[in-house]
């Protein structure tokens, strides 16, 4: 079921936050690995392993967004769009993306409201992949 999501002003209007399919998920998930792993090997490239007391900080969302490519970051943020409907002036709800394109279809959204929508999807539809603990796809099978 969608969350309704009210942006403060100067946006102010209510948006649903909806339900991306498994393929959308893996579309900004595999963005957003290559990028907390790309990280975390510069990381332990500068710091000795051998001193116990640094440990390597998980990236912000925010952070690991505005480090991709723009073509990335552009398949992010369109990806997670069309998760999300507006509600209009007279009622009813309208996709915030136009069916079949990358276009906004209100020209009054600004880049404040755009990145706290993204953010919000990813963390309704994403976040648990990151925040639980995955299967070990290297460990030996038992019988």
């Amino acid at each position: 079921m969608p969350r309704e999501l009210t942006l403060p002003a100067p946006d102010g209007h209510t948006y649903q936050i909806g339900t991306l399919d498994a393929m959308q998920q893996w579309a900004i998930a595999k963005r957003f690995i290559n990028q907390a792993n790309s990280r975390k090997e510069a990381w332990e490239r500068e710091n000795d392993n051998s001193d116990n007391s640094k440990t390597f900080r998980e990236p912000s969302l925010e952070s690991l967004l505005s480090g991709m490519s723009d073509e990335d970051s552009q398949t992010v943020i369109h990806t997670a769009l069309r998760a999300v409907t507006r509600r209009g002036e007279q009622g009813g709800w309208f996709p915030v993306m136009t069916q079949g394109t990358n276009k906004m279809q209100f020209a009054d959204m600004k880049m404040e409201a755009l990145i706290a929508l993204t953010f919000a999807v990813m963390r309704d539809n994403i976040d648990s992949f990151f925040t639980t603990e995955q299967p070990d796809s290297t460990a030996p099978k038992t019988a």
